[in-house]
Formats: C-alpha cells, sequence, structure tokens
C-alpha cells in the first residue's frame, strides 16, 4: 500500500464480502474505508449509492475504528520508544557502557525531528498500520543517532503494536 493511496471499490467490496460472507476481505475493506479521508465518502461521487446499503452498524463501525486508529498512531508517535534511551555498549568500546543517546531530551529531539518534523506522524494519521510498517522498514534510524540494537528492539514493538492494532479492528468493526 502506498500512503494516501485507498484500493477502489472498498464499499463495494464490503457488500461483496457480506453477500457471500467472505469475512477476511470484509475486514480489509472496512479497514480502507475506515483509513481514507472522509470515510470513502463524497456527496454524489463514486460508489455513492453503494453506501446507502451500507447499515448504521457498519458505518458506526468504520468512524469509531478510524477514530481509535488516529488515536493509536498519536500516541504511538507522540514519544519516542523507550527502547531509544539506550543503555547498550557501543560496538569497539570497551567494558564501558555507552553514553545512551544521550539523554531523554536528546531522545526526544531526535524523536521529534525525525518524526514529527518530517511530517511522518501527519502522513500516516488515519493509517497507523502502514505508518508502523514505515518506521521499521523507511527511516533510517541509525543515521539519526539510534543505535542498532535500540533500533531492532523497537521494531520488534512496532511489529506487536501493528499485529494488536489489525486484531482489534475485528472489535471495532464489530466482526466478533
Amino acid at each position: 500500500c502506498t500512503p494516501g493511496y485507498i484500493l477502489p471499490n472498498a464499499i463495494e467490496t464490503i457488500l461483496l464480502a457480506k453477500q457471500f460472507n467472505i469475512p477476511r476481505v470484509l475486514k480489509r475493506a472496512m479497514y480502507e474505508v475506515a483509513r481514507s479521508p472522509m470515510y470513502g465518502h463524497s456527496i454524489d461521487g463514486p460508489g455513492a449509492a453503494a453506501r446507502t446499503q451500507l447499515s448504521p452498524k457498519e458505518l458506526l463501525g468504520i468512524i469509531e475504528a478510524s477514530h481509535k486508529l488516529s488515536h493509536a498512531w498519536m500516541d504511538i508517535v507522540s514519544r519516542p520508544p523507550k527502547s531509544f534511551l539506550c543503555t547498550h555498549k557501543q560496538s569497539g568500546s570497551s567494558t564501558q557502557p555507552s553514553q545512551p543517546v544521550t539523554h531523554s531530551e536528546a531522545v526526544v529531539l531526535r524523536w521529534s525531528t525525525t518524526v514529527l518534523g518530517s511530517g511522518l506522524s501527519r502522513q500516516f494519521l488515519n493509517d497507523p498500520i502502514l505508518g508502523l510498517t514505515a518506521l521499521r522498514k523507511n527511516v533510517k534510524w541509525k543515521e539519526h543517532g539510534f543505535c542498532e540494537k535500540c533500533v531492532a528492539d523497537a521494531r520488534d514493538v512496532w511489529l506487536e503494536q501493528q499485529r494488536e492494532l489489525w486484531k482489534n479492528l475485528d472489535h471495532w468493526f464489530g466482526l466478533v
């Protein structure tokens, strides 16, 4: 998935997935609507007729999920992961622990510059699942002064957060 790109015909896909009982497709299609601007709504654009076939419960589930996803993303990007307060020995050093990156203010400043200042936080406001992928795979953390071990730990946490968000969608969309 590309940020800003929403799979076309998501609402129609929801309707077909319900009709033919394909819950795995239903969840993904509902996620597409939840992460899209205005929940895939335009007054008279494509899919306008299909939207009227969604139940109020489905629409509320999509809106609720969208709000919860946005709040989850803001919690994720509002502060650096705890693992970024480095206590690892740097390669080539003696038995002395490295200077952590170096204290919490420095970590917060680097995090703010990298995540908030770059626009990454706004780019994925409605799509934390893809945002977490960007944090894990696209940001060159070492270039921003973060230790490889700390980054590896943070990537593990971000992967788990991504899995947990995807799992929660079942409940938020009312699929279980």
